[in-house]
Formats: structure tokens, C-alpha cells, sequence
């Protein structure tokens, strides 16, 4: 999965409808890709009023992890990833337990274009 660059959108809360707008800065390194995760208020403020987090993940998975500020994480899961469009499921952990889960849909860089195909003026 190439998911480098900066990805935006929102995820929404299936706990509480808590809607965020969030942000992955992507940088991939060998098979592995990390990054930052940034969290702005939608319809409430984000969990924990925790706005920042680390993320990580393998090149070759549905799936990454965030680690946030307030030692929770969290696991981002791909149902659907054509970019510059992806979606999925999250949940997220604290204390042993489900803290937050939901879903959430995102934009990111365009698509390579294929070397082969033509471009379109």
C-alpha cells in the first residue's frame, strides 16, 4: 500500500458520534511507513483533547497504528483503499479497554499515473 504524503479527512465515532478532522503525514522507509497524526474538532473535541499522535505501519498491511499523546493507541484498518481515496474502521485502546471505535474517510496525494497509459491533457 502506498499511503505516503499527507493524507486529510474525518473520522466519526460509532460510541458517541463525535465527529473529528484528522491528518496523516506519511513518509515511508524501506517497507515501513510513520508518520504524524494530527486531530482537529469537528462536532466535539478530539478524544481525550489529544490532537497529536505518531503513526506506524507496514508497506504491505491493511492496517497501521497510532500512538497518542495520552499513551492510548489506536488501529487504523483499510476496508477500501484506491487513492487518493481510503476508508475504514478504527479502534482505539486505553487502559486495557475500548476506548473509542469508528469509521473514517480520507483524500490524499492523487495516484502515480501508470508509466504506460497516456496522460490526460
Amino acid at each position: 500500500m502506498d499511503f505516503t504524503g499527507i493524507w486529510k479527512g474525518t473520522q466519526v465515532s460509532s460510541m458517541n458520534a463525535a465527529r473529528g478532522k484528522i491528518t496523516f503525514d506519511i513518509k515511508r522507509e524501506g517497507n515501513q511507513f510513520k508518520g504524524k497524526y494530527l486531530c482537529a474538532a469537528g462536532n466535539a473535541v478530539c478524544r481525550n483533547n489529544t490532537p497529536n499522535g505518531w503513526v506506524t505501519g507496514q508497506v504491505n498491511a491493511r492496517g497501521f497504528r497510532v500512538a497518542m499523546e495520552d499513551t492510548s493507541w489506536c488501529m487504523y484498518f483499510m476496508d477500501d483503499f484506491y487513492p487518493p481515496k481510503a476508508d475504514g474502521e478504527y479502534t482505539c485502546y486505553m487502559n486495557g479497554g475500548i476506548a473509542d471505535q469508528g469509521t473514517f474517510k480520507l483524500m490524499g496525494p492523487p495516484a502515480p499515473a501508470d508509466e504506460g497509459a497516456p496522460v490526460k491533457p
